[in-house]
């Protein structure tokens, strides 16, 4: 709680500054509805492209004017959490409206939107293949330029090197190495989502999987969206194709800072990284036991779990989405496992979600500490240290204070779908699915879901996007209404 005197240190938001740096991400996210626009006009599916043309022109009137004002570098913290939940919510609601003309509706529109620009995955439309090709590259382009330019570098292409991008990487949203710099960083960090892109869909194409559906599922798979272009997921591929896709998203669920070590002298220590190292173990962790709880409990015989289990496993730790099982298919043990799994997620500075890999190693650090201080004298002192570097309390109290807010928010939104009469494993599965932006369905994400139930699953696809806080602040009174700076 605020203390009397820190209340008079809180200072609102500037409307007029929030709106400038918002412009000025939207600008280059206008790119996420041009090419489909182009591509839908292109095979004739003009429905999409003309409202797409509309909301580019409303992007062009409103975005522009806005970004030439001029606004102090120096940015708020409270101002850079509202951009970063403002540009999530606007996104997805600019891009619910061009799907319409696919035949959608609307509230189906606005899932399929926020799931793509979460890059989340879960969608309610059924089979989308019978919406047309263009609608499967709108949803996967959309999908692979939101993992880049909104979760992973987006922020260091329009904001200067500084104060005010420095907010953004305190912000939690992506990585210091990657925000926190300059416009050099973007370059770099393009050049190599470009380039596992591209590396990806080579290997896929050689895995035998047709060129149209190898495009769509590694763009949804180097963002960790998870998004198909069949009812089934990638079950529906050879298990080469499979196998491929979702190390593709393994990778990308890796941080992209780390990739840039690889490429410089630091190359040796970046094999030796921490947050790598327990990413991996997590996915050797969790697909070990996944498949002896598919083959205890008679889900899948032996030889199917060692095939398709690692691989639903792995998919589930990077939040990718792919299914090579159908989860609804599953027991209530290897769901609670998958839900573990989703829950902590990747890297932070990758594009996958979950409360990351770095906040596994806090909880950890500080269950080490408490040990460690049962066996210290009285007057002995230990700090607690993540990945070699003493760990400030400010830094553990933002970690902490995510942590609780995803359970919490899990919490409330699986008691809603508990009085809505969803079985509660079943429920709990597809909160935590949403709220790690991971994809995966235990077939509660379907065209007859209550319209409620579809807001609430968009809503914690955000939430968890922005990690909760930034939604948080922007919804906060004192963010807009109290003292001026």
């Amino acid at each position: 709680m605020a203390t009397p005197g820190s209340r008079i240190l809180i200072r609102a938001a500037r409307p007029a500054v929030v709106a400038k740096y918002l412009a000025e991400l939207w600008l280059p996210l206008a790119g996420a509805l041009a090419v489909p626009l182009v591509v839908t006009l292109a095979i004739g599916e003009t429905g999409f492209a003309w409202r797409a043309a509309v909301v580019l022109a409303v992007i062009a009137a409103l975005a522009v004017p806005a970004a030439r004002h001029r606004a102090p570098t120096e940015l708020a913290w409270n101002e850079a959490l509202a951009v970063i939940a403002l540009v999530f919510l606007t996104a997805s609601l600019a891009l619910a409206w061009p799907l319409t003309g696919f035949g959608l509706a609307p509230v189906d529109a606005v899932f399929e939107a926020v799931s793509a620009i979460t890059t989340t995955g879960l969608t309610t439309v059924g089979d989308a293949s019978a919406y047309g090709d263009g609608f499967l590259f709108a949803r996967a382009w959309v999908q692979w330029y939101a993992g880049y330019l909104i979760v992973v570098v987006g922020l260091a292409l329009v904001f200067p090197p500084g104060a005010a991008s420095k907010r953004f990487a305190q912000s939690g949203i992506g990585h210091s190495d990657i925000v926190g710099g300059t416009k050099a960083h973007a370059r770099r960090t393009a050049v190599v989502y470009i380039a596992l892109t591209a590396a990806a869909l080579l290997a896929t194409l050689a895995a035998g999987v047709a060129p149209f559906e190898a495009l769509l599922h590694v763009f949804t798979a180097v963002s960790t969206a998870g998004f198909s272009s069949h009812p089934e997921s990638i079950a529906a591929l050879p298990w080469a194709g499979q196998a491929v896709l979702v190390v593709a998203g393994l990778l990308g669920a890796v941080s992209f800072a780390l990739y840039h070590r690889l490429t410089t002298r630091h190359w040796r220590q970046a094999w030796r990284d921490t947050e790598l190292l327990t990413l991996l173990s997590c996915c050797l962790l969790f697909s070990v036991v996944l498949v002896l709880v598919l083959g205890i409990s008679g889900q899948a015989s032996w030889s199917d779990a060692a095939l398709r289990g690692p691989l639903l496993a792995i998919s589930a730790q990077s939040t990718t989405g792919f299914e090579p099982i159908a989860p609804a298919t599953l027991d209530p043990g290897s769901k609670l496992v998958l839900s573990a799994s989703m829950l902590v997620g990747g890297d932070i500075g990758s594009t996958a979600g979950g409360i990351k890999i770095i906040r596994l190693l806090v909880i950890l650090g500080l269950l080490r500490l408490a040990m460690l201080r049962t066996a210290l004298p009285p007057h002995a002192y230990a700090d607690l240290r993540i990945t070699g570097r003493r760990l400030e309390p400010e830094a553990l109290q933002r970690a902490l204070a995510v942590i609780l807010m995803f359970l919490l928010t899990a919490g409330a939104s699986w008691l809603v779908f508990l009085l809505a009469g969803v079985p509660a494993i079943d429920a709990l599965f597809e909160v935590v699915s949403a709220l790690g932006t991971v994809g995966l369905s235990a077939g509660i994400s379907a065209p007859d879901l209550a319209p409620g139930l579809k807001l609430l699953l968009c809503l914690d696809m955000v939430a968890g996007r922005v990690e909760i806080i930034a939604l948080l602040v922007l919804l906060y009174p004192p963010t807009w209404i109290g003292r001026g700076r």
